[in-house]
């Protein structure tokens, strides 16, 4: 409903919320996709989504707080970006364990879980510091994210356990 709601007004929306409704539709394109890999096709296997999808995550949200949240032109933030998304690609290139359930890993996840959570972080010690002027909208978008993420990043870091008890 959001998605189309989002299609339906998306030449009144901003920056901001324009990268919210792109990450609405990376999260519905990823479930049929998961849903196909892992029932429909004869791979009956869709764990190698999960890195896949947390690089376009990070990528999204990386674009979303450097741009339109912090709006930071700090290197450093810049650099810390290219770092992770760099360890995501890491993660990736270990193609052989991404299709075998026995070996695999989800730190691309948690990597971009992280990640996120510290862009949360960065955005509340500058509205702290007085860098940024908060708005009600990127208050609710900033604590929503820092919950969403967090319990995420909790639920991925566990998940090799279940993923490898069977």
């Amino acid at each position: 409903m959001g998605i189309a709601i989002g299609i339906y007004c998306r030449k009144h929306l901003t920056g901001c919320f324009r990268l919210l409704l792109l990450y609405l539709i990376l999260g519905f394109v990823t479930e049929v996709m998961s849903k196909y890999f892992g029932s429909f096709s004869n791979l009956k296997y869709n764990l190698f989504l999960i890195p896949i999808y947390a690089l376009l995550e990070l990528l999204l949200f990386s674009i979303l707080y450097y741009k339109h949240v912090v709006k930071s032109k700090n290197r450093y933030f810049l650099y810390f970006i290219f770092v992770l998304l760099g360890l995501i690609l890491i993660d990736l290139s270990r193609i052989g364990s991404m299709f075998n359930a026995s070996s695999f890993q989800s730190y691309g996840k948690v990597i971009a879980d992280a990640g996120i959570v510290i862009f949360c972080l960065i955005y509340y010690l500058d509205v702290v510091k007085g860098k940024i002027k908060p708005t009600f909208e990127l208050n609710v978008l900033n604590a929503a994210s820092l919950i969403f993420f967090s319990l995420n990043l909790i639920i991925f870091l566990a998940i090799n356990f279940l993923v490898n008890a069977n």
